[in-house]
């Protein structure tokens, strides 16, 4: 892998954990440990950000069964990432490599996911529980990383991870109450 190429896998890892760690007080607060509630959680926050309304068909609402169309609520929400000026295209970028849904076809099988289901699959240890805290280790992993990028993208993930904690602490009720 040449070395723009992991730069920018590295910008990519420290938007999605840096927006983890702020919205989790910095390591302090749980988060919910399932891939869709967290790609639900930034997708409402960075929609709201962009456009100021509120992200109302959030993933807990969809759960179950037949919630395929929800991959399509999530990917026109993030059409709000399209031409916005408020950030970089760079951190747009980013943004939109962890939260797009795509479909995946195998022998006769189809389902949907994201990258973030394959950072949580191999790039982070996850137990069983229904959410998860950061380790004082990750935390400062976490920290570092969030460290390395420039200030005014600090400055946006910081804003969208202040709105992602609304979403983050209804998850975690609905959490608490059904599982």
């Amino acid at each position: 892998m040449n070395e723009d190429k992991l730069k920018e896998v590295g910008f990519r890892h420290s938007i999605l954990e840096g927006l983890m760690y702020s919205a989790s007080d910095r390591g302090q607060n749980k988060l919910p440990s399932k891939w869709e509630f967290i790609t639900s959680e930034i997708v409402g926050a960075v929609y709201e950000y962009l456009t100021g309304d509120e992200f109302k068909q959030e993933y807990r609402e969809h759960r179950g069964p037949y919630d395929d169309h929800w991959v399509d609520i999530v990917n026109k929400h993030l059409l709000a990432l399209d031409g916005q000026r408020r950030f970089s295209q760079s951190l747009a970028g980013a943004l939109l490599y962890w939260l797009h849904l795509d479909w995946k076809y195998d022998r006769g099988e189809s389902w949907w996911e994201g990258q973030i289901r394959h950072w949580f699959l191999f790039g982070f240890r996850q137990g069983f529980d229904s959410t998860f805290a950061l380790t004082v280790p990750e935390a400062k992993q976490f920290e570092e990383g969030l460290q390395k990028l420039d200030s005014d993208t600090r400055r946006h993930l910081e804003n969208i991870a202040e709105i992602m904690k609304k979403y983050v602490q209804r998850d975690i009720e609905y959490i608490e109450r059904h599982y």
